[in-house]
């Protein structure tokens, strides 16, 4: 790569839109988001919270309102009372991209408008967090 990151769309010469982006801007971006999400939320991000996952917190002996899906049949057929596996819950950030498109988005100069700018921000921001393999909508 280049070092220039080009985020594309329909554009025009009396709309230049957004334009290439700094691989070094879309890293500073990367590392305010990771250090604001550090700990809370997994995928990339480890959960300290136990629930739905994939990693092996613990097994426990099972209690009344557990999930039978849970049971440990290997610990279970080996001790005396049944057993339930407990992981690490996994979280992933969720990102939103919401535009506004009303009319007061064609405001700006003759250069660039507010839609131009709101739109090099949503790719900026979806771009950060595509990268991580978080969820985008």
């Amino acid at each position: 790569m280049t070092g220039v990151s080009t985020l594309t769309a329909a554009r025009s010469p009396s709309r230049p839109g957004p334009g290439p982006m700094s691989e070094a801007l879309l890293r500073a971006l990367d590392l305010t988001v990771r250090r604001r999400v550090e700990g809370l939320l997994a995928g990339d991000y480890r959960s300290s919270a136990l629930g739905e996952g994939t990693e092996l917190a613990q097994v426990r002996p099972y209690q009344p309102g557990d999930d039978v899906r849970r049971i440990d049949w290997n610990v279970t057929a080996r001790m005396v009372e049944p057993h339930v596996r407990v992981h690490i819950a996994e979280r992933a950030l969720a990102t939103w991209l919401v535009l506004d498109t009303s009319a007061s988005m064609t405001f700006g100069t003759a250069d660039r408008r507010k839609a131009d700018v709101a739109e090099g921000v949503a790719l900026a921001v979806g771009h950060v967090a595509s990268r991580r393999g978080n969820r985008l909508g």
